[in-house]
């Protein structure tokens, strides 16, 4: 796995000094710290054969997340497919009241 951040995927697509660098090892990446461009990610995959972009958000510096990409759901680049692992999240109404839960995450992702 080769942990990146977007601007760092920016950087090497516009600079393109990573050409001619082995990537075949790679079995997945790990992304987060800063929003995702779908087609730099796109870039990205297409150095390592296509291999997924797995996305993090949220509470990065203190290891923990939000949301998240996941290896045995579809993945969309740039986007997030599930709860991180632990987590229950909720989306309130206007009423202060949750109306989807993550028991509902069908309905989230």
């Amino acid at each position: 796995m080769l942990g990146v951040i977007p601007s760092i995927v920016r950087t090497w697509k516009s600079s393109n000094c990573v050409a001619g660098y082995d990537w075949s090892t790679i079995r997945c990446f790990g992304s987060t710290g800063e929003a995702s461009n779908v087609d730099e990610y796109l870039w990205l995959m297409g150095r390592a054969c296509y291999k997924p972009v797995i996305e993090y958000c949220g509470g990065t510096e203190i290891g923990g997340g939000f949301v998240s990409g996941s290896l045995l759901q579809a993945q969309s680049l740039a986007a997030f497919s599930t709860p991180a692992m632990g987590c229950s999240l909720y989306i309130l109404g206007s009423n202060g009241l949750p109306i989807v839960s993550t028991n509902q995450a069908h309905l989230l992702f």
